[in-house]
């Protein structure tokens, strides 16, 4: 399986990611880093991508589905769709749970842009997942079955 990892300049535990998965991609300017980000989708042909951000919850929580909506005022795109489902490894009896509300932040920014880049490149086959994350749950990532 070829994984394509990435994460914000903010979060502060990369490392531990880049001990996991070798090479993590890091968005620092959203909108360059998103260019940049779709280049290495095309170069790579991953079959899963993996967002990572923290978690400002007490748990580790997987996102459900990305929506067209940037801090509860603006569209994220242009587009006409309104949200794009993401992939959820099954995780019964393990430290992360599902999202039960998508949030509107830069995550979701990203999430919603990379979405709309597989369906506008027809890359339907790769995975799209993105979890935030605890520290302390990092390296329950490698436990879940992300195929």
């Amino acid at each position: 399986m070829k994984l394509l990892v990435y994460t914000f300049r903010t979060f502060p535990h990369s490392h531990k990611l880049e001990d996991i998965f070798g090479t993590v991609f890091v968005f620092d300017k959203i909108k360059d880093g998103l260019i940049k980000f779709e280049n290495l989708i095309l170069k790579n042909q991953p079959n899963l991508i993996l967002g990572v951000a923290k978690s400002n919850y007490k748990f580790s929580v997987f996102e459900p589905k990305a929506i067209n909506q940037f801090h509860k005022k603006g569209r994220v795109s242009k587009n006409e769709k309104f949200e794009y489902p993401l992939f959820v490894p099954h995780i019964n009896n393990s430290v992360f749970k599902v999202s039960n509300k998508p949030t509107d932040s830069y995550c979701n920014y990203t999430i919603f842009k990379i979405a709309e880049f597989l369906e506008s490149e027809s890359l339907n086959i790769v995975k799209f997942s993105f979890v935030h994350i605890l520290p302390k749950d990092i390296e329950a990532l490698t436990s879940l079955n992300l195929t």
